[in-house]
């Protein structure tokens, strides 16, 4: 799923454009939904998600704090916006999505794996080179 297709979802569901730069607390509320379905959706880095608005990747770490309290302050209908908006594309792209959640987990679980046998193999060295000075 791409940036663009997230962005026009939402534009279209919201009835206006939340990608304008305005501090109302309903284009807050609705960056943040942006910035949420966007990290579950895609694989891109925070700056490149942010970007896509002309904002850095801070304006995305907090913007998922103010996500997390929409609940908190009553924010049901923008909640359900998100929730139907991400029906929408796991429904388009549902086989795609889970091989891709699929192979980046494997992906991170083979990345660990062999960090760890190479740092059970750095740990065995210096306990070696340890011995043979004592």
């Amino acid at each position: 799923m791409e940036l663009n297709q997230i962005k026009k979802l939402l534009i279209k569901e919201f009835n206006n454009d939340f990608t304008l730069k305005n501090r109302k607390q309903e284009y807050v509320y609705q960056r943040s939904i942006y910035f949420r379905l966007c990290r579950e959706f895609t694989t891109l880095p925070l700056c490149d998600i942010a970007a896509s608005l002309d904002k850095n990747h801070a304006t995305v770490i907090h913007s998922f704090k103010v996500f997390n309290n929409l609940e908190l302050w009553g924010e049901h209908r923008l909640l359900e916006v998100y929730q139907r908006v991400r029906f929408k594309i796991n429904q388009t792209h549902k086989k795609r999505y889970i091989k891709n959640s699929i192979k980046s987990k494997k992906d991170r679980y083979h990345s660990l794996l062999h960090r760890h046998i190479n740092l059970k193999q750095k740990y065995a060295d210096l306990k070696d080179s340890k011995e043979k000075i004592y």
